[in-house]
């Protein structure tokens, strides 16, 4: 006799779970036995009879390329814990590639590591249930590593999984992406992973991976992408991403010192109570868009600390935000190497204790900036401030009007809101080489001419240590 099972699978294949929208229905024939099942039989908490239902829970453990795992291990997979099971899964799917459902409702410990290492072999790790916690034991070693190839491969990743350790003062790693054979392409989207020593960390041979909208919190370090790496830094996007700390500021808590890593971009994210630093001369970052604040305690840790490589700041959103609490940060930025672009900014500081600046110079810094907004008023001093040795210390006390100083190794240019010719600082040795644009010059701009004012045309005009003199532009 055969029945006919019509069997709702959902876009996850959550198997009975209500996990994403884009369900598709499916209708399979099977005998009796399930032995024409295309795929490992089927496991029910209920039964069918004579074209009838009883009521009960379905799994597919293995159909179209898909494998499931729960924390009952209701599949019978090898090994003692979810990770062992996880690895049995993935040990089961061709080398064409496969996804693996992973229903964590009611969470779990683990102790085995899960590795998605086999050279060649590209999986898509999907929980149901990100509420629900899977939680790794030991006090070392790293709780789920990516590194399957050199290959490029879109597509494959982890998704949607809830990842918490054993404490940020352990030696473990929440998240391993790269190594000796490799990731790239990887989809890390609407994880969270929690107290471990290390939150995610990336070996060689990574790039063209992207992170959307993950919650890395409370670990010891967040994020650290360290020096000595190989084929590392491509197109690394962490978009929609909030690194974060609870408790208390914590320096150095997303490190990117690699040396040579040709564009990493951070996107429309958070950097809570979370330190960034930047160090490596070869090292490329890219921030557009992202918030930095210190909600949980005051302290004076700058927001950003570099000291190498070119960092990127468009719209950047800076702020203090502990009314009254003191200490401050002693500024948002403290650069002492490297270039530091910085386009477009917002700086918000709610103490009653002014931040002596926005960005602190030092040593061979250089910096580049335009349309800084100051919604604080007094309660911060000055765009930027130099104080390195050899050279007269130096601050930017009026936000916007342009400033270039030469000392040495260091130059800073500051892009000039537009203004009249008497609102410009006045021309001296100090200033040569500064570039302006004065908005009421008397004639048509002529190279070398005299903007005199009381008119209305747009001129830039360029002080040779004594006089502003036209560019003709």
């Amino acid at each position: 006799m055969r029945y006919l099972l019509t069997i709702l699978l959902l876009g996850s294949l959550a198997y009975g779970q209500a996990a994403r929208s884009d369900s598709v229905a499916q209708t399979t024939r099977f005998t009796a036995g399930g032995s024409h099942f295309s795929g490992s039989p089927i496991v029910s908490s209920g039964s069918t009879s004579n074209n009838q239902t009883v009521p009960g829970t379905m799994y597919l453990c293995a159909a179209n390329g898909y494998k499931y795992v729960d924390v009952a291990n209701t599949c019978g997979w090898s090994g003692a814990d979810i990770g062992s099971w996880i690895n049995s899964a993935y040990a089961a799917i061709t080398s064409n590639g496969g996804t693996i459902i992973v229903n964590t409702t009611g969470g779990a410990n683990f102790s085995t590591p899960i590795r998605m290492m086999t050279s060649g072999k590209f999986a898509r790790i999907v929980c149901t249930d990100q509420n629900s916690a899977l939680n790794y034991i030991p006090t070392s070693g790293t709780a789920i590593t990516l590194n399957p190839s050199s290959a490029i491969y879109v597509g494959w990743g982890l998704e949607n999984c809830n990842f918490v350790g054993p404490g940020s003062g352990t030696s473990t790693t929440g998240l391993s992406v790269g190594g000796s054979n490799g990731a790239i392409g990887a989809e890390i989207d609407h994880n969270r992973i929690l107290n471990f020593g290390t939150g995610i960390t990336f070996g060689s041979n990574a790039f063209l991976d992207n992170f959307f909208h993950n919650f890395v919190a409370n670990n010891g370090k967040d994020l650290n992408i360290p020096a000595g790496l190989t084929g590392t830094g491509e197109s690394i996007v962490f978009d929609a991403t909030t690194f974060a700390q609870t408790a208390s500021y914590v320096p150095n808590c997303v490190t990117v010192d690699i040396g040579a890593a040709p564009n990493i971009l951070f996107a429309n994210g958070s950097f809570d109570n979370c330190q960034y630093e930047q160090s490596g001369g070869g090292t490329s970052v890219s921030m557009e868009g992202m918030h930095f604040e210190n909600p949980a305690q005051p302290g004076t840790n700058p927001f950003i600390i570099m000291s190498g490589g070119s960092l990127s700041l468009v719209s950047p959103d800076f702020g203090a935000t502990n009314s009254g609490r003191v200490p401050v940060p002693t500024s948002f930025i403290s650069e002492s190497g490297g270039r530091l672009s910085m386009n477009n900014a917002r700086v918000l500081n709610l103490s009653s204790n002014a931040i002596g600046q926005v960005v602190a110079l030092t040593r061979t810094a250089e910096f580049h900036e335009s349309g800084t907004r100051n919604d604080s008023g007094s309660a911060i001093t000055s765009l930027w401030s130099y104080g390195g040795t050899g050279c007269a210390s130096a601050s930017g006390n009026t936000f916007a009007l342009n400033k270039s100083i030469a000392c040495g190794p260091f130059r800073i240019t500051v892009v000039p809101a537009i203004a009249n010719i008497g609102s410009l600082p006045g021309c001296s040795s100090s200033l040569e080489g500064t570039h302006a644009v004065a908005n009421d010059c008397n004639a048509w701009c002529s190279v070398g001419g005299t903007c005199t004012g009381g008119g209305s045309t747009h001129c830039e005009v360029y002080c040779n240590g004594a006089s502003y003199f036209e560019t003709g532009r």
